[in-house]
């Protein structure tokens, strides 16, 4: 019941503070295998080529990156998103430089699992944190590599 009311708390948060219409996809050139994700605003209809998961205020779209700019068309009141794959090594100052970002802050929360908070100056206004405004998250948990826009969504 915790992990329920919280996500519909980070969906409220995301719906006040993103407005991300744009159909490309902001992952497009990362990486052709993996899973992305849209947050949606509201409920989302079943459909066979993605999985939904629906917190009754909002719902997670996730779908094989082949098939992620199709979707995204399909989608409205898209609050975020976010790309999972396999990376045999990871390097942030891939994405600081691709996404002209600013690391803010970074969290290791056990031996594999490191946490990155970042500000680009080419995505919309994120979450305000402490370390100020972040609008990009990456997480690395093992050889698994997650970046999410404005924040991670689900888990990682």
């Amino acid at each position: 019941m915790k992990k329920l009311l919280c996500l519909i708390f980070v969906f409220c948060l995301l719906s006040l503070t993103t407005n991300n219409n744009s159909k490309c996809l902001l992952f497009a050139n990362m990486q052709n295998e993996g899973v992305y994700s849209f947050y949606v605003s509201g409920s989302v209809p079943e459909k066979e080529y993605y999985n939904v998961i629906d917190s009754g205020t909002g719902s997670i779209v996730s779908c094989k990156v082949k098939l992620a700019k199709q979707i995204k068309r399909e989608m409205k009141n898209i609050l975020g998103e976010s790309l999972c794959f396999e990376e045999d090594y990871f390097d942030i100052n891939k994405i600081t430089c691709v996404y002209k970002a600013k690391l803010l802050k970074k969290e290791s929360l056990t031996e594999n699992l490191q946490i990155y908070y970042l500000h680009s100056s080419v995505l919309p206004k994120g979450i305000d944190i402490n370390e100020g405004n972040v609008n990009m998250q990456v997480a690395c948990n093992g050889n698994t590599t997650t970046i999410g826009v404005p924040l991670i969504l689900g888990s990682y």
